[in-house]
């Protein structure tokens, strides 16, 4: 019981850190291809991303 337990832990932890690299990257690649802040696009961009998220 004990080995499924942090099996099961591993895989979530796992999980998540991939999600949180994967995540990383995507803010990199963005970034790379509209800009930083300052520019119009990109904060509408970000304005039209985070606002489903609140």
């Amino acid at each position: 019981m004990s080995g499924n337990l942090f099996k099961s832990l591993a895989t979530v932890s796992g999980m998540t850190m991939a999600s949180r690299v994967l995540g990383f990257v995507r803010q990199i690649l963005i970034t790379g291809v509209i800009g930083a802040g300052g520019n119009p696009v990109a904060d509408a961009f970000w304005a039209a991303f985070r606002l489903p998220n609140m």
